[in-house]
């Protein structure tokens, strides 16, 4: 989940600063939702219904007995609002992908504070990104809610969802205040089928970058069909964080191409090259490129 923090108060008496005022919308219309209300328009407006919906939280989930109809910055109000959207959370038994468990296992996880069938942004390099790394920064808005109505999203919210392509960093966490969309929660079919999907682009990525004339001639040739499978769902995960770089080829691709596993093992394990990269996903790294053996050939998906 995004963080979520106000600059000044909202309700009777507040400053009311636009930003504000789309963060408590947005926070009020879970609570509508789930009680069967009729959802605040998002707009910067502190209406009759915008109050009214708050004094009703205050009543019945604050338990204020004189509602002040205001939410202040850290205040109890506040601070239920949060609790009560996190509350609206499911954790459910997920089906774990049959090939890039490395990556799924760093992508995500089920419940708690980085709880990931929600709409996210990871980092301020990152756009928006819904369940395990399907980031939508770098796709079209067409491309986002064609993938995600073939995930199994309805088309109106595949659209909805999809207007947020593009965008990363302070934008995208804008856009999901902005559009009422810190509760969407996709089913864990969904969150499945878009991994797959990003999974099967950023393969992709890794055979044409081996293929590039330059990087042949540089490097030399890489021949997967000799290499352990293993091996190709190690590189493919430096992509998700962008560590496949020119940069990092530099020591990886020539015993790649040579297929110099014990020397791959000793490069993934070697904090110094990796300094960018957050220790536990370095550490997950270094301890499945060292479980890989010579055998298992590669099977590149189709």
């Amino acid at each position: 989940m995004i963080s979520l923090l106000m600059n000044g108060s909202v309700g009777e008496r507040g400053k009311n600063s636009s930003s504000d005022v789309y963060l408590i919308k947005a926070l009020l219309n879970p609570y509508a939702r789930k009680t069967k209300q009729a959802v605040l328009p998002m707009n910067s407006s502190i209406d009759a219904a915008t109050l009214g919906l708050l004094e009703e939280f205050q009543k019945k989930v604050v338990r204020m007995a004189k509602p002040d109809r205001l939410v202040s910055v850290g205040g109890g109000t506040f601070k239920k609002l949060v609790e009560h959207l996190k509350a609206g959370f499911t954790v459910q038994s997920l089906t774990a992908p049959k090939k890039g468990l490395l990556t799924w296992a760093a992508e995500g996880h089920e419940g708690g504070l980085f709880h990931s069938r929600l709409l996210h942004v990871p980092s301020t390099n990152s756009g928006l990104t819904i369940g395990r790394g399907y980031d939508m920064k770098d796709k079209s808005s067409s491309l986002v809610a064609s993938q995600l109505m073939k995930a199994g999203i309805s088309s109106p919210v595949a659209m909805k969802v999809a207007a947020g392509a593009r965008l990363k960093g302070k934008a995208a966490k804008d856009f999901i205040i902005t559009n009422d969309l810190l509760d969407f929660e996709v089913r864990p079919k969904v969150q499945l089928a878009l991994f797959n999907t990003a999974y099967g682009e950023k393969e992709k990525t890794v055979l044409r970058i081996c293929k590039k004339a330059d990087t042949v001639a540089a490097y030399g040739s890489v021949n997967w069909g000799a290499l352990p499978g293993s091996l190709l769902e190690l590189f493919i995960d430096l992509t998700y964080r962008g560590d496949y770089s020119g940069t990092t080829r530099k020591f990886l691709q020539k015993p790649l191409a040579q297929g110099d596993i014990p020397a791959l093992k000793l490069i993934f394990s070697d904090r110094s090259k990796w300094a960018s990269v957050p220790h536990e996903r370095f550490k997950a790294r270094s301890k499945f490129a060292n479980s890989i053996s010579s055998i298992s050939p590669v099977q590149v998906t189709p």
